[in-house]
């Protein structure tokens, strides 16, 4: 059971208790001189061609705060898509390093 964000018919951000199956995740973390702060982007299968898309952020060090890019389920081509462009808008305007 994965703890999540979902909104519901009636457009309350609620967090619930769900099954889903976790099917891509990242975490990014910007650091500067005068700023520390973590991201997490997420796609979750609710069920068969259900999916939805969760985020979190906030100072690194400290509880994340969580909520969802999509306000209904969609399918694996559309999640991707919003999870594309989330973590897009995330990193365009930053230098990304990979270390070994």
């Amino acid at each position: 059971m994965q703890e999540v964000y979902y909104n519901f018919e009636n457009r309350i951000l609620i967090k619930s208790k769900i099954d889903l199956k976790l099917i891509k995740s990242i975490f990014l973390r910007f650091k500067d001189y005068s700023s520390d702060k973590e991201y997490k982007a997420e796609i979750f299968e609710q069920s068969t061609d259900n999916y939805i898309v969760n985020f979190a952020f906030g100072k690194s060090s400290s509880t994340l705060k969580d909520n969802t890019q999509t306000p209904k389920p969609f399918s694996l081509d559309e999640a991707q898509k919003i999870y594309h462009d989330l973590v897009n808008s995330k990193t365009k305007k930053v230098e990304i390093r990979i270390s070994n």
